[in-house]
């Protein structure tokens, strides 16, 4: 039975692997098609199969808060249910620990950066979820076909919610904000007002175009 993570141990784990000054990531464990997956990554495809978005963002849920990590290979959505506390970047170290081997550490202990800052330089978009409140994505400078498909099916879902549950949408308070990593350092922010993903999905468009985005990895 799966016990959840303590954030001091999350802590802990970060202070001995050091700052890492050079990030090699591992290979990337592809739960989907883990054979013999352990308790962490059992527990984190129990959450990804019952998660779903427009629930979550109409209140559905017991818990205030979610993550999605879309690497070039998975796209995994969850409750922040993995650490005895519901903060996102916690949640989000276990989950990276899963994928990564647990020997990458983005929770900001002794690190410079931001733990979004640090997954965008991974090559992963990162996305942070709040119930009736906030929808925030880290992105890459360039991303994968596979990545972009799963950016324009969350636009379409919540496309969806505007269609449907418009009396609900005008009750919550929605604030859907994107960060793209900029080669030289940086984010570039893009304010998205519509209850989608197209400023976004516009951005890589255009830049692929100029042969900077939506390449393979």
């Amino acid at each position: 039975m799966f016990e959840k993570i303590k954030r001091n141990d999350l802590i802990d784990q970060a202070i001995k692997r050091g700052v890492q000054e050079e990030r090699e990531l591992p290979e990337e464990t592809i739960l989907l098609e883990t054979s013999h997956p352990n308790l962490l990554q059992q527990r984190i495809l129990e959450l990804n199969q019952v998660f779903n978005l427009t629930d979550f963002l109409m209140g559905d849920s017991d818990i205030e808060t979610a993550i999605g990590l879309i690497t070039p290979s998975q796209a995994l959505f969850l409750e922040c249910k993995l650490v005895d506390t519901d903060n996102h970047a916690y949640n989000f170290q276990a989950l990276y620990d899963a994928i990564y081997d647990s020997k990458i550490t983005i929770i900001p202990i002794k690190n410079i950066h931001t733990w979004q800052e640090l997954v965008m330089g991974d090559g992963n978009i990162a996305i942070q979820l709040t119930k009736f409140g906030d929808l925030y994505i880290w992105c890459p400078k360039q991303i994968t076909d596979f990545q972009m498909a799963s950016l324009r099916k969350i636009s379409e879902c919540l496309k969806s919610i505007h269609i449907f549950n418009p009396e609900v949408i005008d009750q919550v308070f929605l604030d859907i904000h994107a960060w793209i990593g900029k080669e030289e350092g940086g984010e570039l922010s893009l304010e998205i007002n519509q209850l989608s993903l197209d400023t976004l999905l516009d951005y890589y468009k255009n830049s692929d175009l100029k042969g900077s985005a939506c390449s393979k990895r």
